[in-house]
């Protein structure tokens, strides 16, 4: 399950319909003459067009939105006309050999032409043929999006790299002009014959590039690209609710690779009207004064000063890592390239699309004419506003998604003998029943029936929340809090919300139950070394429904708004961008129990509903049995894991330098993420 949260978007303020004075007449006409000009250049720049597309396919539902508005989906690549005509042409050319190998006269010989003995009707249909053939494999090789992305097939790792690439590249736009007439021709053959003929002639030439003084990059960041797909992979939910927050949610797809077809068409737009009235100015002169003859072909170019972009590219996704380019073996340049050869390009086309899914993310630059001294607020045609509410919600977001680590990196050296000196067991001796059914004061009850709610929780949690911050807090800061992230005074929660997923808490019921069965007891977590029972649990009280007895218990997990995407419908993700991964205990679900250690890995947004405002998700989880240690010892922590003795990591190094606890969680399935809490810090 991924979630976002945002606020409602802005009223856009109204002009009135009768101005009361002249200036109010005067600046609704200037109004009006600025939203022609802008409408005049979208028209010019081929965006007008666009946008009318994307409208259609949302309301139709093949992009963002299904038709009833609450379905997310994936689009899928479609062959265009050309790949059409170029299957055409290759079924005409097989046409024209087997109709030239049926034709014979009456003789038994191959028909001839009627007036020209040299050259045979049978050379004619093969060239033709061939002709037919040979521009059918120079589209289906050269010019087809199938042959383009299958010659650009990242992981995830080089893709980043390649999005960082495009978003540090700056913009370039230019105008061009041909001027050119036609002339009447006239010539004479050997044979006295005389023939006229209309030619083009091309005469003068020119080419100007427009100044630009600075750009805003719109182009979603390599992390905001990875938490879509991961987001937008299968299908799901988006809903607006009644407070404005919006729920997104991705269904389970059993799927450990997936194969995203990526479009990055060029998207420049004027940042401001300065900038929109002086590209217009500048085009009309450039083409005033270069106009020289009868006819003109004018032309406006986009590019960016980046020499290995490409505009279509094949993204490996896998659970396996960021390097990994595993893909079908049939997904082959040079397997397309035989079939190609055989006619087969049209079904393996067809095939590939039905196999993939397909992502268009506009290289979107809003460029000015001004210096960045001279800029106000957001650009005018900012993606903020876009259509689709899943692409405005993560713009409104910003760029900050971050893959937060734990406390440095894991010690590879420390001794696996280690293991003997933590290994540590003293047991209640109570054998474990547990039952499956959701907690009594979750609103949906019925586990039969699928469900995923928002909902939300009293005056009086809220308040037992902000106890539970502030009983947990302690103002003790270790080297993972950011050297320019001080340490606030306090945490203020500002709203509460109970996350209930059916699909997800069978799953974590499930992990839950098969524990109980794995063990007749568990060592509590107070009975360990160190400083006893679960802090979050001490300021919680006595909490109803959980298995304390098998070390149910609540923790945090420091996260943002936005952040929160990098969850998928099946709980936490390692892989996945956004979630709290780290190595000084161990690749794993890194968890806290002081709301000041949480505090440490928790983000805010750049900008939007939620600027300035963090978030936290107070988790259920089962830790079963913990092998603690008060140190960064990986390969001891690796035998114990691989034990099969133990159910998490307790790393404290409360014990050993007086900073925090934290719990390390290997399966997701022990986590419910019930709660998210969002809170300011408070420095007074």
């Amino acid at each position: 399950m991924a979630r976002a949260l945002a606020g409602k978007p802005r009223q856009e303020e109204t002009l009135p319909l009768v101005a009361e004075d002249e200036d109010e007449d005067s600046s609704l006409l200037e109004s009006e003459s600025e939203d022609e000009d802008e409408a005049e250049w979208r028209r010019a720049a081929g965006l007008a067009e666009r946008e009318e597309k994307e409208r259609k396919k949302h309301r139709k539902g093949k992009r963002g939105l299904s038709k009833d508005g609450n379905r997310v989906e994936m689009e899928k690549e479609s062959i265009n006309i050309c790949g059409w005509c170029g299957g055409f042409l290759f079924v005409i050319g097989i046409g024209l050999v087997v109709w030239a190998l049926m034709q014979q006269n009456e003789h038994g010989a191959f028909i001839s032409m009627q007036n020209d003995d040299r050259i045979s009707g049978k050379t004619i249909v093969f060239m033709a043929a061939g002709c037919a053939y040979f521009l059918y494999l120079c589209e289906a090789l050269c010019c087809s999006k199938t042959s383009q992305y299958l010659r650009n097939i990242c992981c995830e790792a080089s893709f980043i790299k390649f999005v960082a690439k495009v978003q540090e590249s700056n913009p370039e736009v230019g105008f061009s002009i041909q001027n050119w007439h036609n002339e009447t021709r006239t010539s004479t053959d050997s044979e006295g014959r005389t023939t006229t003929s209309t030619v083009r002639v091309n005469t003068h030439f020119a080419a100007e590039g427009f100044a630009i003084q600075g750009h805003t990059d719109e182009t979603l960041s390599p992390e905001q690209m990875i938490a879509m797909f991961h987001l937008l992979h299968g299908s799901g939910s988006i809903a607006d609710t009644s407070a404005g927050d919006v729920n997104f949610t991705v269904s389970k797809t059993g799927e450990q690779v997936l194969i995203l077809l990526c479009h990055f068409p060029m998207d420049f737009r004027p940042r401001e009207q300065h900038t929109l009235n002086s590209h217009a100015a500048t085009r009309a002169s450039f083409y005033a004064r270069n106009t020289s003859d009868v006819y003109q072909d004018k032309a406006e170019s986009q590019k960016i000063d980046f020499p290995g972009y490409v505009e279509r590219m094949m993204l490996v996704i896998s659970t396996s890592g960021s390097d990994s380019v595993s893909h079908p073996w049939w997904m082959n340049f040079y397997f397309y390239a035989f079939l190609s050869m055989l006619g087969l390009s049209i079904p393996y086309r067809l095939f590939f699309f039905h196999k993939t899914a397909a992502r268009t993310w506009g290289v979107v630059k809003h460029f000015s004419a001004l210096p960045p001294s001279g800029w106000q607020g957001d650009p005018m045609s900012s993606l903020k506003n876009d259509p689709n509410p899943v692409v405005a919600q993560i713009h409104k977001a910003g760029k900050q998604l971050k893959v937060q680590k734990s406390e440095g990196h894991g010690d590879q050296q420390g001794d696996s003998d280690d293991y003997e000196h933590y290994a540590y067991h003293h047991q209640s001796g109570k054998h474990m029943v547990v039952n499956d059914d959701v907690p009594e004061y979750w609103t949906n009850q019925n586990v039969k029936t699928s469900f995923d709610t928002k909902e939300k929780v009293s005056s009086a949690f809220n308040r037992k929340i902000g106890k539970i911050l502030a009983d947990t807090f302690k103002a003790k800061a270790t080297r993972d809090r950011k050297k320019d992230d001080p340490m606030p005074n306090s945490l203020k929660v500002v709203g509460i919300t109970r996350m209930e997923d059916r699909d997800m808490w069978v799953k974590y019921a499930h992990k839950r139950h098969e524990l109980a069965e794995l063990r007749d007891s568990f060592t509590a977590i107070k009975d360990l070394k160190g400083s006893g029972r679960v802090k979050t649990m001490n300021a919680m009280g006595k909490e109803d429904g959980l298995y304390e007895d098998m070390n149910e218990v609540y923790l945090f997990h420091g996260t943002s708004p936005s952040g929160a995407m990098g969850i998928s419908g099946d709980g936490f993700k390692l892989s996945f961008v956004g979630s709290n991964v780290g190595t000084m205990f161990g690749r794993g679900v890194y968890l806290a129990e002081q709301s000041s250690k949480c505090d440490e890995y928790a983000q805010t947004d750049d900008s939007g509903a939620y600027a300035g405002i963090y978030a936290a998700l107070l988790c259920r989880v089962t830790l079963g049995e913990a092998f603690r240690i008060d140190k960064s010892n990986i390969p001891a922590i690796e035998k114990a894991m691989a034990s099969g003795e133990y159910d998490c990591v307790l790393g404290d190094r409360e014990e050993a330098v007086g900073t925090y606890r934290e719990f390390v969680v290997f399966d997701e399935a022990q986590i419910y993420p019930e709660y998210v809490v969002l809170y300011r810090r408070v420095f007074d």
